[in-house]
């Protein structure tokens, strides 16, 4: 990078106080209320794609080479600054975060954001483009957006109310929007694979998360599941989340930091769910996004309130077929049911109506088992019918 990409960037991400004392880690708990407990690796770099004209696209990280660190470990986009050395005040020590995740002028709180009112600077808009190409972007006064069909000043959007056209110094057309979390979870920077918009929607309404909730969840990966989560259990709830790869966590937390602000009712455990699972007080719904959910049904039944969900989301049939035997097997659990999501859109012109060519089919299986009280002196627990649904 030159001397000038050099002072774009810290025009964009401008440094910021840090908690005397604490490093990143003070900052952390002092901004965001988040916890993260494990041990990071400290002076790891934040895979961050904020840059001076917004967020780069997935779909441009996607097929970037992926950097790697003097250790040779690969982060998943270009690292920005330093974390804060791993240090804590209770007996787990916790991963520094660099608050720089969020580009300068961000709201710092975004559920605040009259909706209502025209765009204001600082927040996040989604500019389509008429070939449908979206870019998510920060708006900020005399700040410019750039792309192969031209530029706009950002101080033309702002003041114009949400669902307005501008157009590119090459004369094309924008429309602007407010992005919604479905588009924002397909359009933010990603570490690890997002649990797409269908599944996460099912996700929601088969694992019943009400507003109060009180959810674990493990496998944080990028954010996008966390993210549902945290509107679902509302500001009265509260999240656990376990992700053992301190990058990704990171990751995670800057998504959410630049989606919803500053929240209060998140934990972020930096370590094997497996190992936090005994410590964890009793909890409303578990959520699991990992490889070999089967190896915790016994220690998830001890948490996991009676009458609770337990809700699985694995890539493979094979991985559901043995979470479903392990389940059917213990007598803590009954109800137990499997299935996917395939979303077909479809193209509808004057008198042509038909299915697009592609449709978003097969992304995961979702398992799904309520907890309940084994019976005295009663031997396995009978199958219970399932509910019948209409064909």
């Amino acid at each position: 990078m030159g001397a000038a990409g050099r002072a774009a960037l810290r025009r964009a991400v401008p440094p910021g106080p840090r908690a005397a004392g604490l490093g990143g880690a003070g900052l952390l708990r002092r901004r965001a209320h988040v916890e993260l407990l494990g041990v990071g690796r400290a002076g790891s770099g934040l895979p961050a794609a904020p840059c001076r004209h917004g967020l780069r696209s997935h779909r441009g990280l996607r097929h970037r080479p992926r950097r790697r660190r003097r250790d040779g470990t690969r982060l998943g986009g270009r690292p920005l600054g330093r974390a804060g050395r791993a240090l804590d005040q209770r007996d787990d020590a916790a991963a520094g975060l660099h608050h720089h995740a969020v580009p300068a002028g961000a709201p710092r709180d975004r559920r605040g954001v009259n909706e209502r009112l025209p765009f204001q600077d600082g927040e996040q808009v989604l500019l389509i483009d008429q070939r449908g190409k979206r870019h998510l972007i920060f708006l900020r006064k005399s700040e410019t957006f750039h792309s192969d069909r031209g530029w706009i000043p950002h101080d033309s959007i702002i003041g114009q109310p949400e669902g307005s056209w501008v157009r590119s110094s090459m004369g094309l057309r924008y429309l602007g929007f407010r992005p919604t979390l479905a588009e924002f979870v397909l359009e933010m920077p990603r570490g690890a694979q997002v649990i797409y918009p269908k599944d996460l929607a099912m996700i929601l309404f088969w694992a019943d998360v009400y507003p109060g909730c009180r959810v674990l969840e493990a496998g944080t990966g990028s954010g996008a599941l966390t993210l549902a989560l945290l509107r679902a259990v509302g500001p009265d709830g509260h999240v656990i989340t376990y992700e053992q790869r301190d990058e990704f966590a990171r990751r995670a937390l800057a998504n959410i930091h630049m989606r919803v602000g500053e929240v209060s009712n998140l934990s972020i455990r930096l370590r094997p769910v497996e190992d936090g699972l005994p410590e964890e007080d009793p909890v409303d719904r578990v959520v699991f996004d990992l490889p070999e959910p089967w190896k915790l049904t016994a220690a998830v039944a001890r948490v996991l309130r009676p009458g609770g969900i337990l809700l699985c989301y694995v890539p493979t049939i094979i991985q559901s077929h043995q979470v479903t035997e392990a389940l059917q097997r213990e007598r803590a659990w009954a109800l137990v049911e499997t299935f996917e999501t395939l979303v077909r859109p479809w193209n509808i012109e004057g008198t042509s109506v038909r299915p697009f060519h592609r449709m978003v089919a097969h992304t995961g299986f979702i398992t799904v088992a309520r907890r309940v009280v084994p019976e005295e002196g009663g031997g396995t627990l009978p199958r219970l019918p399932l509910p019948e649904r209409d064909e």
